[in-house]
């Protein structure tokens, strides 16, 4: 953004900064927020020679008008442009797939391009972070909220494309994955599969080779794992979003699991 003017009013935007094109350039304007390892753009340039930035390991949801792509980065061209950006780097995918359970293959496919029919959510959660201007005060978390929205939308739709057949155990799989901390009920389960609690929990035995209960307790596992080690956020907090009431129930059920308390946990992953 070297050549770039940047501007100290931050009107209409309450966080991040933004820059005016210097008439040697061209015209026009853009707008930058940048977050634990994502960006957000909103660009309207015209340029009169083609301004390249440099962004290895980086990806993009772009939205121009009313189409949305996909792409993996080194470089990011700009000129003529008119468009709201989503950047991700490589550190921002591992943090996802962890935090998803995704495998290797499904997170491959995080920022391919997708069937229009898909893209409709992304569209308006991108549109929105432009349309909709936070106070000062709740833009940092705001926009972070953004990024983990656009995110589990890019989850949603990379597993589906896995599942071409959606076939019935594929579809149960996937939503638990994007679920589990909502203390789904076998019976709630059954009737989003279309069967019966007997041959749903059966046929997922047999398709996974663990049961329902097990794939739940393991996604509960290592986002605790996770939040302990990759955020500074109270215990009953945790506790919370991984869909226990008390924490109390939360420390016992992680000891059992674990043979340490999360506490102690926290602590072995903070020693150097």
């Amino acid at each position: 953004m070297q050549k770039f003017i940047e501007v100290s009013e931050q009107v209409p935007y309450p966080i991040g900064e933004k820059y005016h094109i210097p008439t040697a350039l061209g015209t026009g304007h853009f707008w930058r927020f940048t977050g634990d390892n994502f960006t957000f753009l909103h660009i309207t340039i015209d340029l009169a020679k083609p301004y390249h930035i440099h962004l290895p390991n980086h990806y993009a949801l772009i939205l121009r008008d009313s189409s949305i792509s996909t792409r993996e980065l080194s470089t990011f061209t700009l000129q003529q442009e008119q468009a709201i950006v989503f950047l991700v780097n490589d550190t921002f995918i591992d943090y996802i797939q962890r935090w998803y359970n995704l495998s290797p293959a499904v997170t491959k496919q995080l920022f391919t391009l997708f069937e229009d029919d898909y893209s409709i959510e992304l569209k308006q959660a991108l549109d929105v972070i432009i349309r909709f201007l936070p106070t000062a005060d709740m833009a940092e978390n705001y926009y972070k909220s953004k990024a983990q929205e656009l995110m589990a939308l890019l989850v949603y739709y990379a597993a589906k494309r896995q599942d071409p057949e959606r076939d019935a155990m594929t579809r149960l799989h996937n939503f638990i994955t994007m679920h589990f901390d909502q203390n789904l009920a076998l019976a709630d389960l059954a009737k989003h599969a279309h069967m019966s609690k007997s041959k749903m929990t059966q046929d997922f035995k047999a398709r996974f080779g663990y049961s329902i209960g097990e794939y739940v307790q393991d996604l509960r596992l290592k986002r605790a794992q996770l939040l302990l080690t990759s955020s500074d956020e109270p215990m009953y907090a945790i506790a919370t979003k991984l869909g226990f009431k008390r924490q109390s129930s939360f420390s016992e059920w992680f000891k059992l699991a674990t043979k340490e308390s999360p506490l102690q946990y926290r602590n072995k992953s903070c020693t150097p």
